[in-house]
């Protein structure tokens, strides 16, 4: 990536130190580069910030500085140095204060590539339209072409690598984080940059360390007015004005900064009061001509950071505004990574607390209040005007593409951030850490929030709906499902929660049937106006065709129901699984067969112990409370006469676990599953008994079997049968004590089905056929068997002894045990008819 402008010639001296500073190892690198920067003139600095910038990211073929790898408690060494490298505090931090030196050329632009921009705005630059954010940065080769760079500001340029470090397509692959991912270094940066350019305390951000002629353009400069972040172009057109190249075809109208042309067009976006509208759209017709008097240098940084982040994190796909749909919204299958939406969750929470803060200077509701500065109006726009659309896309998408899995977590936890911003009033006491439960329960969200949950209402309804279903699909007897089930339950019966939820919606459904009713002579105004800014930020969201279904109407009560069932029924399953952990504390052999039973028949691939299962039964059991309180429903019993409740999907049998068949309805062409039986089957609550029915020694090679062994054993035993198969039957039915013995060491006679035509149909025609007695030499293929065996001869060899002299052994204590186990328990000989009556059990 080469500058846009000429920045003259750079001595070779510096730029050789410079690349094989880039060399060094990370810590030796970031004090080499630290030194270049103090000695090296601006010229040159213009000239190695872009590859500085490329090289820290792992831009294009380079591989980063680890940002994702660096943990504070593995090299904490490398982690302060360079988190103060990079600290966006310019009397400190040393890259920032570059970035303010390079910001003192108004003139100078680095480019960066359209092709990296999110999908979304490349296909809106492809069919020619321009997104606000880029309408004064495009860079075109030739007139009529496509654009294909951007002419960005050095803090423009940083803002853009930073945020597109965790969405760069090259980063996701082979990539293992170490550590807590909540200590890794870029974590902690973003965590910096908010605090630093959206600070919870005061209502400025530290002044930039630049000269007072390089102050002058910046007072002349559309971008560092109050009315910036208010302009419809300021969504497109912070940090840079229109510097148009010798090639470079205008968009619009030129339009020199300080201009009165210029000065003009930047509009008002809004300015509220108390009264204000709610959607976005609304308040975008409450326009005022700007105010240039009015110097603010320093918010523009701040709204800069929100509108970048937002364009790469929350901008990646599009849904169809014309479809309810989401999986058909787009072409691409964009699916974020868990570390895509951790710093989503953290940008989430800073923002409550950078709009909250508010509350520590104001006695006025959230929300509802006059901003005095630039910063509040800032505080009070950054949700509704520049985050929320976005953000709701995002949340809606994860919720449709994320696998059926544990990692659900994060994104849930995002979304249940958002719609509490009531927990984020006092960073000072919030924990950090997502598995810490809070008493949501407990708190009564007081009613100066329901602004916000009518700013937000399709947040708490539409979401809501579509998560619901995913728990249709997953093992709810698993512990981290029950815990995430609970976890939403839990959100919402937060007292007065429900309550501002349906009164929000009566407004939106009920206003217009009171407008055409002769029983209203006058409806509240205040009520029409809410009622339009709801239908408003549906349109919004979801698009003009969306229908909207009232989240505690009939339809939703009817698919609650149908959780509560299938809770009621992972309830049932987690109680046997109970009983079979206390049955199995009787003995150690028992509790070693419970082990092995739990294994086999693992829930959802979960293994827990009784401890863990007591809390999947108290978290699912909450689940049913809260569930039935909040959509006003009958509690299902365990011993209710619901089909799905009756009988339990696992009993306790010995000291085994038996599998009960999943439910299906009678047919003429056989039994057929249904809805809750492929809900059992799919997840594995309930399966069909299924025995190998073949010939067993022929059965497929099993996954604790070596597989050229299993061959090669099979083959030795069919030669030895087929030679000596007459005088081993004579030998295994005499009534001696060497027919004992015989019986001991060959595989018993076995009935089996094999088909009596050609094909494998499980329709075809079977009937039993007759394996005499045989020599079975298949049980020397397993690893387990193998493993002994190793084991002893390893022995064998510490001790002094040969492995051939420890084989012999071996063979001659095994067929020891082998005259034992016939003189002390004899085996009669096993009859076909009680082979027959075992086949015919098992068909």
């Amino acid at each position: 990536m080469a500058s846009s402008v000429s920045v003259g010639t750079v001595q070779t001296m510096s730029l050789v130190r410079f690349q094989n500073a880039l060399a060094k190892p990370l810590f030796e690198r970031c004090q080499e580069i630290q030194s270049i920067i103090q000695e090296s003139n601006i010229k040159e600095l213009q000239s190695l910030f872009p590859s500085l910038v490329e090289n820290i990211f792992g831009f294009g073929t380079q591989t980063g500085w680890e940002l994702r790898t660096i943990t504070r408690s593995l090299q904490p060494r490398c982690f302060d140095t360079f988190r103060y490298f990079l600290s966006p505090d310019g009397h400190h931090g040393t890259l920032f204060n570059l970035i303010y030196k390079l910001l003192g050329d108004g003139f100078l632009k680095y480019e960066f590539p359209v092709c990296c921009l999110p999908v979304p705005s490349c296909h809106m630059l492809e069919e020619g339209a321009v997104p606000l954010l880029y309408s004064n940065k495009l860079h075109y080769q030739s007139p009529g072409s496509r654009p294909t760079n951007l002419l960005l500001n050095p803090f423009e340029f940083y803002i853009f690598h930073f945020a597109y470090f965790i969405v760069n397509p090259s980063h996701q692959k082979n990539f293992n984080t170490c550590g807590n991912p909540t200590e890794a270094l870029y974590s902690c940066l973003l965590e910096d940059y908010l605090r630093y350019f959206l600070p919870l305390e005061g209502n400025t951000v530290p002044s930039l360390p630049i000269s007072p002629t390089s102050l002058t353009f910046f007072s002349r400069h559309p971008l560092y007015s109050s009315s910036f972040y208010n302009s419809p172009v300021s969504l497109g057109g912070f940090g840079s004005s229109h510097w148009h190249s010798p090639h470079q075809p205008p968009l619009q109208m030129p339009q020199i900064p300080g201009s009165p042309l210029h000065r003009h067009s930047q509009t008002s976006l809004l300015k509220p009061g108390k009264n204000a509208l709610l959607s976005p759209a609304a308040r975008s017709s409450n326009l005022s001509i700007g105010n240039q008097d009015s110097i603010r240098p320093d918010v523009w940084r701040s709204e800069a950071l929100v509108v970048i982040i937002t364009e790469f994190w929350l901008n990646q796909a599009t849904m169809n505004v014309h479809r309810v749909e989401i999986g058909s919204a787009t072409s691409e299958h964009f699916v974020p990574t868990h570390d895509h939406v951790r710093v989503v969750r953290i940008f989430v929470k800073h923002l409550h607390y950078f709009v909250n803060s508010c509350l520590c200077h104001h006695d006025g509701l959230p929300y509802q209040y006059d901003p005095p500065s630039p910063m509040e109006e800032l505080k009070y726009s950054v949700v509704p005007q520049l985050v929320q659309k976005k953000l709701y896309t995002f949340l809606r998408l994860c919720f449709d593409r994320w696998p059926f899995d544990a990692s659900f977590r994060m994104p849930l936890e995002t979304w249940l951030s958002y719609i509490q911003p009531w927990r984020y009033t006092n960073p000072l006491v919030e924990p950090a850490n997502i598995g810490m439960e809070r008493e949501d329960k407990d708190r009564f969200v007081d009613v100066k929030w329901k602004k916000f949950i009518t700013e937000n209402l399709c947040f708490y309804t539409v979401i809501f709906q579509q998560l619901l279903p995913r728990f249709f699909r997953v093992e709810l007897s698993s512990p981290k499902n029950a815990y995430m089930l609970f976890r939403v339950t839990k959100v919402f019966s937060q007292p007065n929660l429900s309550t501002m939820i349906s009164e929000v919606e009566s407004n939106l459904c009920e206003a217009p049937a009171r407008l055409l009713s002769p029983s209203f002579s006058s409806p509240s105004v205040h009520n029409v106006s809410v009622s339009g800014s709801l239908r408003q930020q549906l349109s919004d969201l979801e698009g003009p065709g969306f229908h909207y279904k009232p989240l505690f109407g009939e339809y939703q009560r009817s698919q609650v129901q149908q959780l509560l069932h299938l809770i009621t029924q992972a309830r049932v399953t987690i109680a046997g699984v109970i009983k079979l952990q206390e049955a199995s504390q009787k003995s150690w052999f028992s509790e070693l067969v419970a082990s092995f039973s739990l294994n086999e028949n693992s829930y959802a691939g979960d293994e827990y112990n009784a401890v863990e299962a007591r809390k999947v039964e108290l978290h699912l059991e909450s689940a049913i409370h809260q569930l039935s309180e909040l959509f006003q429903l009958p509690i299902i019993n365990m011993s209710s006469s619901d089909p799905v409740s009756t009988t339990p999907d696992v009993t306790l049998v010995g000291s085994s676990i038996k599998q009960l068949t999943p439910d299906t309805v009678p047919r003429e062409d056989g039994p057929h599953l249904t809805p809750l039986g492929r809900y059992q089957l799919v997840n594995g609550i309930r399966k069909f008994p299924l025995c190998y029915q073949g010939n067993p020694d022929l059965q497929p090679v099993r996954s604790f079997e070596v597989a050229f062994l299993v061959r090669l054993l099979h083959h030795i035993s069919a030669v030895l049968n087929e030679k000596y198969g007459v005088e081993l039957y004579d030998l295994y039915y005499r009534d001696s004590f060497l027919g004992q013995l015989t019986r001991q060491l060959l595989a018993p006679p076995t009935l089996y089905l094999k088909t009596t035509k050609m094909g494998t149909s499980a329709s075809s025609p079977r009937e039993p056929h007759v394996l005499p007695p045989r020599i079975n030499l298949r049980f020397m293929a397993y690893q387990q068997t193998i493993g002994y065996f190793l084991g002893l001869v390893l022995f064998g060899y510490v001790c002094g002894y040969k492995p051939l002299t420890v084989i012999f052994l071996v063979s001659v204590m095994a067929f020891f045990y082998c005259v034992m186990k016939a003189f002390f328990k004899p085996i009669p000989p096993l009859s076909l008819s009680s082979s027959f009556e075992s086949l015919e059990k098992h068909r």
